[in-house]
């Protein structure tokens, strides 16, 4: 009776310290001063999202920061920044906090900066396999013996709303022809679609397509890239200016011509 006795304290012992664990791990997920109904993004999630810290709340130990130290700690190997979504996945706070020393070492690492994004051109592009607005998947590697031309951009972007008409131009002059347009929009499928009531814009859209963004290293927008028919890319351009339109016109027939 005695060894039963102290086998059953044993196990309630456990079971209470593993009560007790859980409820640290889950207290320690996400501060007891931010919000109800927040958890934090994953590593995969956050490919997808625009980390900018734009009108967010910043905490730092618990105390709300500066707008203007946000960005200093971001870029500081010596922190780390955890975001906090709704269950709508729509980011609500971020919380600064020290690095681990592999988190440090990866930020200190010359390799983890994103690539130059002119540095595709005359080259392979990334590869992709991704959704479009409707569901299809569009996959890099099947466009082989086609001009593709990409488009980076979001709806509020106002130089790249300005540039549509040009682009929708194009769309429309080389239908029917071997050339695909895509459009990766940083944006959710809500929110381009509500852009979309307003605006037209012809190119397929592919939402959520920051993660394809980084890949390439853009982080100017709007951004365009030609690639031809053997998959290289052959142009590049960042920012819009006057003639956008016009000189990715002028690629493409090059490029259907060889």
């Amino acid at each position: 009776m005695k060894v039963r006795k102290t086998l059953c304290d044993s196990s309630f012992l456990i079971l209470m310290l593993c009560f007790w664990l859980t409820g640290f791990g889950a207290g320690a997920q996400k501060p007891s001063y931010l919000p109800e109904g927040l958890h934090k993004l994953s590593e995969e999630e956050l490919a997808y999202e625009d980390l900018s810290l734009t009108g967010l709340p910043l905490y730092f130990e618990g105390k709300r920061l500066s707008y203007k130290e946000g960005p200093k700690m971001k870029a500081d190997p010596a922190y780390m920044l955890d975001y906090y979504a709704d269950k709508d996945g729509i980011i609500k706070a971020v919380v600064i906090r020290p690095s681990t020393p592999e988190e440090r070492s990866v930020k200190e690492d010359p390799n983890s900066l994103p690539p130059d994004p002119k540095s595709w051109k005359n080259a392979l592009p990334p590869e992709f396999s991704v959704a479009d607005m409707k569901g299809n998947i569009v996959d890099l590697a099947d466009m082989e013996g086609e001009v593709v031309v990409l488009n980076f951009w979001f709806v509020g972007c106002k130089p790249c709303i300005q540039e549509m008409p040009e682009l929708n131009r194009l769309v429309d002059k080389y239908k029917g022809d071997q050339v695909i347009f895509l459009a990766f929009a940083t944006d959710r499928t809500p929110a381009i679609e509500q852009f979309l009531e307003k605006k037209a814009f012809k190119y397929t859209i592919i939402p959520r397509a920051r993660h394809i963004a980084k890949k390439f290293g853009v982080y100017t927008y709007p951004s365009h890239y030609v690639i031809d028919k053997k998959g290289i890319v052959r142009f590049y351009q960042k920012s819009y200016s006057s003639g956008t339109g016009n000189r990715i016109d002028y690629e493409i027939s090059r490029l259907l011509e060889n």
